[in-house]
């Protein structure tokens, strides 16, 4: 089932997300900022009321790029990585924003643009973006699309079409559908999008779902499984194995798996990740300490 969401930058001024939230609204993908050090003024505080709206997620975060070289498209990755970071967003998609305005400012700049340099950049930036532990997107339209991407480059990455005349043209994973949604909570016209799943690039398995539970990636109770469901993934199966997961680290804690070496065989050989129940162990022992 698709979720209907919104991108926002500081053009849209203070917003009551709650009021967005209860407006239908699943989703918000807030701007990082643009280029190698502007960092959105509205970004942090954003991010910081997002978070205060039981049920209303940050998927993603989108950075507008003036990247004039490689180098420089790394450079925002890292600035980029390191907003999210200080903003506490640890599993969010970082998507790369390559527009017009890009290419106006690389032309002033004697930097002519041509598809070789827009690839390059743009796996530059989400390269570095995955290097640093983050997933990786890129926004686009479909006059991009045609003239300055190849289907090469994009089935790296997940994708974000900009196509506001209907249903996308192509596959995606998030769709924008207009630029002037009207959302109450919000004081003017705001980007409107749904999200479709992630089963074009490498889907979010029950594993990786179970095991981000354990960690507490997701919060507790019904924020989890909001979480879960958003991200497309079964929640009944993801519920059944995080139980099972629950089942052997206290196992482990119990001494029945016994200790380093035969402790490690013993978890690979039953299917387990042991590195992975180790993490359970500790953190569940910090918990009771």
């Amino acid at each position: 089932m698709r979720k209907k969401g919104i991108d926002v930058s500081k053009y849209q001024g203070s917003i009551d997300f709650e009021a967005v939230h209860n407006d239908g609204i699943d989703f918000v993908i807030p701007r990082t900022g643009y280029a190698k050090t502007y960092l959105d003024p509205m970004f942090m505080e954003n991010v910081r009321r997002i978070k205060n709206v039981p049920g209303l997620l940050i998927p993603a975060v989108y950075h507008f790029s003036y990247a004039l070289s490689v180098a420089d498209a790394k450079a925002e990755a890292q600035a980029v990585v390191g907003y999210c970071q200080k903003a506490g967003l640890d599993d969010v998609i970082i998507f790369y924003d390559f527009e017009g305005d890009s290419i106006r400012y690389a032309n002033d700049c004697g930097v002519m643009i041509d598809k070789a340099k827009v690839c390059a950049f743009t796996m530059a930036f989400c390269d570095e973006v995955q290097r640093l532990g983050y997933r990786a997107g890129v926004y686009f339209n479909m006059h991009y699309y045609k003239k300055y991407y190849s289907e090469k480059v994009l089935s790296k990455y997940i994708k974000w079409l900009a196509d506001w005349t209907g249903d996308p043209d192509i596959k995606c994973e998030y769709h924008q559908t207009s630029e002037s949604g009207i959302v109450k909570g919000i004081k003017g016209p705001v980007d409107t999008n749904y999200f479709y799943g992630e089963s074009s690039n490498d889907t979010l398995s029950v594993a990786v779902a179970a095991h981000n539970c354990m960690i507490g990636k997701y919060g507790n109770g019904n924020d989890r499984k909001k979480t879960v469901e958003y991200l497309g993934v079964h929640y009944p199966d993801v519920q059944y194995l995080v139980n099972e997961l629950c089942r052997v680290r206290d196992a482990v804690i119990d001494g029945k798996y016994g200790n380093g070496d035969i402790r490690i065989a013993k978890l690979t050989e039953a299917g387990y990740d042991a590195k992975n129940i180790q993490q359970y162990v500790n953190d569940e022992l910090k918990k009771q300490s």
